[in-house]
């Protein structure tokens, strides 16, 4: 109930519809609930960090594997 609140207060705040305000908070804002507040979807350093190095590798494996992306 408290994360509707906050979403129709933003909305009459700024003068948007509630659901159009839930669009830009979720899809543009990328954030998302937690507890019942919106907060930014962040990664950490690690996160960030790992997501590299999986790329790497699958472009590494995609680079050297010809018939890879071919099914």
């Amino acid at each position: 109930m408290l994360r509707v609140r906050a979403v129709i207060q933003a909305a009459d705040k700024v003068g948007i519809s509630i659901g159009y305000c839930h669009q830009i908070l979720t899809e543009k804002l990328h954030m998302h609930r937690v507890s019942a507040q919106f907060v930014p979807r962040l990664l950490t350093n690690d996160q960030k960090e790992n997501r590299v190095e999986i790329s790497q590798e699958l472009l590494a494996t995609a680079n050297s594997n010809e018939n890879l992306l071919k099914s």
